[in-house]
Formats: structure tokens, sequence, C-alpha cells
């Protein structure tokens, strides 16, 4: 009665552990493996339905729920799977709970997103059927309070902030054996280790994500893994399917995202569309001054798997899905541009409004919130570069440059200002005083502090700094 899947199953240790700890749980009877789609939930499921089947009488069931739509549909779904004959009964529901009363089973419900408004269904379930389980694989957590929730996150890849790892090491981590497997059976003798930073290169940028992975290891018949990596770098649609017996659902990584995108109301997705221009993640605060973003619409976006929370109290967006909603924020100009204009105001001033910090006592605590922000801070000082905001760019410029030289960033602090210099030479007049202030600051930067009070005398505002700053301030800025 459980399907049996034509691929083999790789890694999940920590999950199928962790899983099984909250099976043996006695109050843990309905389980919902939450997460985007192409993570990985169905594959999952039936892993530890097949494990799991031989500890209930009456064994598992799988009831496969993609298509399925409305209440009674949804009993009838469940009903087919379990083989209930009709008995004259007409309410499917009615039939359902009888069927289930004296049964020991454990029923996996795959697909159940679109079905959440019907959840309740499950409580009657559990109340009528007190020996069945229910495994649920859902992009949408269904908020029921007998529910526990199990967030499924990308397989583990090595980190891109470490050391490369040596082959052996690498060919460990569950996205490499992944991807690894899938592509020798497109390309047998494939030379895993010669390739290996493209390969780890490609696992960190679907962070992990099976069916991403898959589609990606799908073209190592006719692509080395650095044109894979390049391609995905270039465009989300190349993540698709040429095998004719794939699911449409899974066919590419747009139709997976098409279809949780159809998920949201109209103001959620305009929420989300506003997100695709945070980068390295973002606060509450952020959301709401860039995207208009409610705590309550943001929590919807968690539980429908399009945002993570974090415990430091930070979003996170996956990087393929960013890019899905930068697609359909581009479809309006307008929009992007306003979007993309208060995300370059927010993180500008964001820095300015740590100036007098990064001069007094809470100079390493100042640093420490702008590193966290720096990815969002490089994409909104490059906007603003780009369009020559002359007035913003001088407010963040000195606090900018003092974190740089606190955090020894000076190659990261040199490109920011030349950057931003080659794009204000060729604006209109006006912009002077900024570039002067800009000029001095580059100037500090490269100079190599060669002992304590070289860096002393780099981070201390200088004569020079305040001949810029005055300069910059009785332009007006």
């Amino acid at each position: 009665m459980l399907p049996k899947p034509l691929t083999s199953f790789i890694g999940r240790h920590r999950e199928l552990a962790a899983i099984g700890r909250l099976w043996a749980n006695p109050d843990c009877r309905l389980l919902t493996l939450l997460g985007p789609g192409g993570i990985g939930k169905t594959r999952l499921a039936l892993e530890l339905a097949h494990r799991e089947s031989g500890r209930f009488a009456d064994g598992a069931v799988f009831a496969p729920l993609q298509a399925v739509t409305g209440l009674d549909l949804l009993a009838t779904a469940v009903a087919d799977a379990l083989g209930i004959v009709s008995s004259g009964q007409p309410d499917p529901r009615a039939r359902l709970l009888s069927h289930l009363a004296d049964k020991k089973l454990l029923l996996v419900l795959d697909n159940f997103e679109q079905l959440v408004d019907e959840a309740d269904l499950l409580s009657q379930i559990l109340a009528r059927a007190p020996a069945v389980r229910l495994l649920v694989t859902s992009r949408a957590a269904l908020r029921l309070q007998k529910e526990w929730l199990y967030p499924l996150s990308g397989l583990p890849y090595p980190a891109s902030d470490q050391a490369p790892p040596a082959w052996s090491e690498a060919s460990t981590f569950e996205a490499v054996q992944l991807f690894v497997e899938r592509v020798e059976r497109v390309r047998p003798g494939f030379p895993a280790a010669a390739e290996q930073a493209h390969v780890l290169r490609i696992c960190r940028l679907v962070e992990g994500i099976p069916l991403a992975l898959e589609l990606a290891a799908a073209w190592g018949r006719s692509l080395d893994c650095a044109a894979i990596a390049a391609e995905i770098e270039r465009n989300l649609t190349f993540l698709t399917s040429p095998l004719r017996n794939v699911a449409d659902r899974h066919r590419s990584m747009q139709a997976v995202f098409t279809h949780s995108w159809a998920l949201l109301t109209p103001a959620e997705q305009a929420v989300f569309q506003q997100l695709a221009v945070f980068r390295g993640g973002f606060r509450r605060e952020a959301a709401e001054a860039v995207a208009g973003a409610t705590l309550l619409q943001l929590t919807a976006l968690v539980d429908k798997s399009l945002l993570r929370w974090e415990a430091n109290g930070r979003y996170q967006v996956h990087e393929l899905l960013r890019q899905y909603a930068e697609e359909q924020l581009r479809r309006s100009d307008a929009q992007a541009i306003q979007t993309c204009r208060r995300h370059a105001d927010y993180y500008l001033d964001f820095l300015y409004r740590r100036h007098d910090a990064m001069l007094g006592g809470r100079q390493r605590e100042a640093a420490d919130e702008i590193a966290a922000e720096l990815e969002n801070i490089r994409a909104a000082w490059d906007w603003a570069a780009r369009r020559a905001m002359a007035e913003a760019l001088g407010r963040a410029t000195e606090p900018l440059a003092m974190f740089c030289h606190i955090k020894s960033r000076y190659l990261d602090a040199a490109r920011i200002f030349e950057a931003a210099l080659s794009y204000l030479a060729d604006s209109a007049d006006g912009e002077e005083p900024v570039i002067a202030l800009l000029l001095s600051e580059l100037g500090w930067i490269t100079i190599r502090p060669g002992d304590e009070n070289g860096r002393a005398a780099a981070v201390a505002p200088s004569p020079q700094r305040r001949l810029a700053r005055a300069a910059h301030a009785d332009h007006g800025a």
C-alpha cells in the first residue's frame, strides 16, 4: 500500500533520528513535514512510512493529495487510498471515520497545502481513531492544536567560508552525495573529485534542495559542473528536467515555485516579491520599512515555507525562491525601482544612524550590527551609487569607512568607494563634496596600519576627514 520509490534514498540521517524521537512520544499523533516545494518532504515521508509500518498492525497507507480540493474530495481520496468500499453511506467523511475507528495504522497524507482550510477532518480522525497516526507533508502549516511541526531544509553541504575540504571530506556531505549519485546515472565515470570546486558551488547555489540537485544533475550528460553552476546563476529556468516520467509539478524549479506562489493571497504576493530586494536575510523592522510587511504577513510566509525565521530575529529566504520573487517584482519596473529605492534609503540611513556610536562607546556593538547587514548594505550602496544618490552616500560614507577599518575590510572598502567614485564622476555637477569625502576615506583605507598607533589613527577622525565632512556639510548634504 506504499509506493516504491524509483531512486535510492540518500542522507537525512539527522532528520530520521529526530523524527524517531518525536514518534516515541505518544502525544505526537499528527506530524507535519513542513517545507518548500522540492525540499524532499514526500521522499522522506515515504522512507519513514516504510521504516515505521511494521509498528502498526494495519501497516501504513499513502494518500497522494496534490490534485484534491474540497472537504468531500479529501475524504474520498483518503478512503480510496485505504481501499474503503462504499457501503451505501452517502457521507464520505462519516464512511472514512467509521472505517478508521478501530484501525492501528500510519496514514501518510502527501501534499496537503491546498487543503489547509479542510484540516479539521484530521482532528476528527484523531478523535475517532485513537490508534491512527497521521504523517502529513505540506508547504503550509495546518495550524491545528494537535499538530507537531518538523520544518525541513536542504541537505547539508560544505559552508563557503570554510577552507576547501579534501574530496574525502567533501564527499561525506549529503548534498554532494545526492548530486554525484544522480550525475553518475547519466554520465558514467563522472570525475567528481576533479570537478569538486564546481560540485560544491552547485550545492551551495541551490542550498542543498534535493529536487534542484537532481534537476542540475540531469544536465551532467551534456555539461560539465562549471557550466551547470554558471547556468544556475544566470537563469532559474535552467533547472528543468528533460525526463518524460517526471510529474509536471516537479519538472522544473520554476513550476515548483509557481505552485507555492499560487497559494499566497494577493497581499502576501505583493510583500514577498518586494522582500526579494534583501540580501543575506533581514529583520522585521526592515521588512516593514521596505516592503510594508506586517508581522502577520511575515508569519504567514513562514507558515507557507517561503521564509525561515531564526532565533536571532532574522528572516531568511532561500536564494532560488528569492530569484523567483525577484522575477515577479521585475514585471513592474516602477514598483521594482520604488522598492529598491526604499531598500537603499533604509540601509544607508542604517549606517548613518550608527555614526555617533562608531565614534563613541558603542563602537564594537555598532560594528557587529553593521556586519550582520553587510550584504544588504553592499546592495543598497551599489544601487545608490549607480543612481548618483550623493547625499545619501555622503551621510553613510564615514560610518562605513570606520566599520571597514575596525573589521580590517580594506579590500572591500576600496572596491566599494572606487565604484561609487566612478559613478559619481559620470553624473551631473554638484557631487564634488561627496567625491572629496570618498577620496579622503579611500586615501585612509589604502594606508596599511602598521602598529597600534597606526590603527588608532586610521579609525579616529582625521583633520582631512573633518575638512571633507565640513565641505560636505557646507554643501547642504
